[in-house]
């Protein structure tokens, strides 16, 4: 790798981290913004996938099927709107309807394919940003301490499998999938992230030391389902990146596939505990 190359990742990831930090961390308005942005980018990266990358992405579509959950959860949270499950399902398959209804003008376009993408583009995205958005309040008022917490945890899973990987992997995990991806270096990564759960519970005191830890193995097991399916969706579609985004990183479903799988699982243990 050159050094120009080496200088544009470290660039955009300092740039990226501060962004994400930040948004965080800033004001619970600027929290839910963030998750929307990472709602609505990831969305078009997968709807491109999905679409063929030189068929135009139905905004509408994205907005539908990837944003909208986030922005009914905040307006839920908010007060401005009921939170009755029934009659959200029923504004939801309206415009579901609707936006079938809507390719009808669309001329060489499957109205029935493009709601299958937009479905799957809801389970993948929209509703993991809906709840890493209800993550912030799961102690009753808002703190970003909870999701401030699991980033570092997929940091450290990524870190851990890396470095295991380079050093001793032998075996793939998935060669099919992710050719580079090994057994010991999965371990690795769950076994380091597992570890972080301790200084991390120092630091944040959104919960317990026991309850980061069986956080921290819930990311480092779910992290790399993340980042396995992303690359099956990728390599299916025989592409190397989700988009261009960000400079020397790819698109934001390449920083965000773990992150999508995680919070999801999460959160369910929180529920449940």
């Amino acid at each position: 790798m050159r050094f120009s190359d080496i200088s544009t990742r470290l660039y955009t990831a300092i740039f990226f981290t501060a962004i994400v930090i930040g948004g965080l961390m800033i004001h619970e308005w600027t929290y839910f913004l963030l998750l929307l942005l990472i709602s609505v980018f990831c969305g078009i990266e997968l709807m491109k996938i999905l679409s063929g990358e030189k068929q135009n992405v139905l905004i509408f579509q994205v907005l539908l099927f990837c944003a909208s959950p986030i922005v009914v959860a905040m307006m839920v949270q908010k007060g401005y709107l009921t939170d009755d499950s029934i009659l959200w399902v029923t504004i939801f398959t309206a415009c579901l309807l609707l936006f079938m209804a809507s390719l009808l003008f669309s001329v060489n376009t499957n109205s029935i394919t493009k709601t299958s993408h937009g479905l799957f583009g809801m389970m993948y995205i929209g509703i993991p940003c809906l709840l890493a958005y209800r993550l912030g309040y799961v102690q009753g008022t808002f703190s970003y301490l909870p999701l401030l917490g699991i980033i570092p945890l997929i940091w450290a899973n990524d870190t851990g499998a890396y470095l295991v990987g380079s050093a001793i992997g032998r075996r793939p995990l998935f060669p099919a999938v992710s050719p580079k991806k090994t057994i010991e270096g999965t371990l690795g990564g769950i076994l380091l992230t597992i570890a972080a759960a301790y200084p991390l519970s120092l630091l944040n005191n959104a919960f317990t030391w026991p309850q980061w830890s069986i956080i921290a193995a819930i990311t480092g097991i779910t992290a790399t389902m993340g980042d396995l399916v992303e690359s099956k969706i990728k390599r299916q579609y025989n592409i190397k990146d989700t988009g261009n985004y960000l400079p020397g990183h790819g698109g934001f479903l390449d920083r965000f596939d773990s992150f999508l799988y995680v919070v999801v699982f999460v959160y369910l243990y929180i529920q449940i505990s």
